[in-house]
């Protein structure tokens, strides 16, 4: 893909502490992908200028899940924003339950690093699209969102990128929690095809079922430790 538009990488956490996997999220033309960096070819999510959006898991990510069947591209579509109000395509909610350890972080590009939340809270990163917006200037979000990219696509639509700290309680395990609520779990061998070392955290990917419309929900958290 060529290396031009909208380049951003973010995470929770610390280089050096609990942390999420880092997440990625480039635009090529005026469609936009985004995956975790660790498990970049196993799976991603686009979002494309005609309002069509897609997860799924690569032919290697169906190879490397664990503890699942294969599972087809999931679809959904956002809403056409307008001038009044933003449309909002994907959030992916980081618990704090679901931080942990990982391997060192080497990034050639710089890393938005997001605090980590207090137990019994979440960082929920959203995705927003703005119609008409003039190049040159911006549209800020209310609340208390923390603005982490914007960017003008090609076909008129501007990105913003935004996260904000949630209440997200957890009690009992936290996989059964998710299961509960009508989340999927995948899980990711992280670190390419091999094995994951004894104690390693191996980071899962939770979704539910893809909205009529509107935005569609990942979690991303560590599901077990391998022993």
């Amino acid at each position: 893909m060529a290396r031009n538009g909208f380049h951003l990488r973010f995470a929770v956490g610390t280089a050096n502490g609990p942390r999420s996997s880092v997440w990625r999220v480039r635009s090529y033309k005026s469609d936009v992908y985004i995956a975790p960096r660790d498990i970049m070819g196993s799976m991603k999510v686009s979002l494309h200028r005609d309002g069509n959006c897609f997860f799924k898991l690569t032919e290697q990510g169906h190879e490397r899940a664990s503890g699942c069947e294969k599972i087809p591209a999931i679809k959904w579509t956002r809403p056409r924003p307008d001038r009044l109000d933003a449309s909002v395509a994907l959030f992916i909610t980081f618990p704090a339950e679901g931080l942990a350890p990982g391997d060192p972080v080497v990034e050639t590009r710089p890393i938005i690093w997001l605090p980590a939340p207090a137990p019994g809270e979440a960082m929920k990163v959203g995705f927003f699209f703005l119609a008409g917006v003039p190049k040159g200037y911006a549209v800020r979000l209310g609340g208390e969102e923390r603005e982490l990219g914007y960017y003008h696509l090609d076909n008129g639509d501007a990105l913003v990128v935004a996260a904000r700290i949630i209440p997200y309680d957890v009690t009992g395990p936290f996989a059964d929690l998710l299961e509960a609520k009508g989340f999927t779990a995948k899980v990711v061998v992280p670190g390419g095809a091999r094995e994951p070392k004894q104690g390693e955290a191996m980071r899962g990917i939770f979704y539910g079922d893809p909205p009529a419309s509107g935005a569609f929900e990942l979690v991303n958290m560590v599901l077990r430790r391998a022993q």
